[in-house]
């Protein structure tokens, strides 16, 4: 994506910050990448959150997700790029009401609070995981993604925003959630 690989300095060079709103319970946020079965992913990293870190309560917890889609090949590559760099867009604009209210004493601040951002992104590349388990869809599924252009693509990402099979909800549970 366009803000991807270059440093949070580089990114937030040049940006207007936006009008923060008051909030009296944000103290903490939680921002998850995904979209359609993706989703399994982010169940994965709430339930390894609840098991490794119990005392930890989120006020905002908020995703980003795929919507329409019409073609595999086309959107399926650039919907990552797409999406991470609205998420990455939301995490510095959050970055930099956090700055900015930091320079504001506490007393001052209208009932603006600071709050703590968490991104989490998968450890793995879900448009290749998802390559291995397209084979277990039902024949019609398959008929459907593969004219879809799934097969040809290096990163399956539509497929992995479709798939819902069990044994790939499964992985991707395991792998939102840390050891």
């Amino acid at each position: 994506g366009r803000a991807r690989g270059r440093g949070l300095s580089a990114q937030l060079r040049g940006r207007v910050a936006p009008e923060p709103t008051p909030s009296s319970r944000a103290d903490l946020a939680i921002v998850l990448t995904g979209g359609g079965a993706r989703a399994a992913y982010q169940v994965g990293v709430l339930r390894g959150i609840a098991r490794h870190l119990p005392q930890t309560r989120f006020n905002i917890i908020t995703g980003v997700s795929a919507g329409a889609i019409n073609a595999a090949q086309i959107l399926g590559q650039l919907m990552n790029a797409i999406f991470l760099d609205v998420l990455d867009e939301d995490a510095l604009r959050l970055l930099r009401s956090n700055s900015l209210l930091a320079k504001i004493p506490p007393a001052e601040r209208q009932g603006y609070r600071v709050v703590d951002l968490v991104v989490l992104r998968p450890s793995q590349d879900l448009g290749q995981l998802v390559s291995r388990y397209e084979p277990r869809l039902p024949r019609v599924f398959r008929f459907f993604t593969r004219s879809l252009g799934t097969r040809e693509t290096t990163s399956p990402d539509l497929l992995s925003l479709l798939m819902f099979q069990a044994d790939y909800l499964q992985k991707l549970i395991e792998i939102g959630e840390p050891r």
